[in-house]
């Protein structure tokens, strides 16, 4: 199936949940098999793990993430969608604000259940200290 709108929608649907803050609809939209590689860390490869670091996202904060997508593929049961990002994390108890910018990379899958995303990567323009 070719089709590069499901890519987009499916990554459009993770930001989503990510700025509504809703955890289980951002693991809903992982494949069981997903993997998550972030700056400086080991890859991940335990969703279990990967919730627990969704959560921390979440723990007390307001998210505004937002993505351009530059390139979006999808052949046959794969696709593929790359970008840049940025990410303005609010604590709401202090207010205090995280700034993150980088660029990411998502490959997908095509289930019975519809798209998923088995693997997420990204980095950062500026290292957090």
């Amino acid at each position: 199936m070719n089709d590069p709108a499901a890519i987009t929608g499916l990554v459009d649907a993770l930001v989503g949940a990510i700025n509504a803050g809703d955890r289980v609809a951002c693991m809903n939209l992982l494949d069981a098999t997903a993997r998550e590689f972030l700056p400086a860390s080991p890859p991940i490869e335990d969703t279990r793990i990967i919730e627990q670091t969704i959560e921390r996202l979440f723990s007390g904060r307001r998210n505004d993430l937002r993505v351009e997508m530059d390139d979006v593929q999808a052949t046959g049961d794969q696709g593929i969608c790359s970008g840049t990002f940025s990410l303005r994390s609010t604590d709401r108890e202090t207010g205090a604000i995280v700034y993150i910018d980088g660029k990411f990379l998502a490959v997908a899958v095509l289930r019975v259940s519809g798209w998923r995303i088995s693997h997420f990567c990204y980095n950062e323009n500026v290292p957090r200290p």
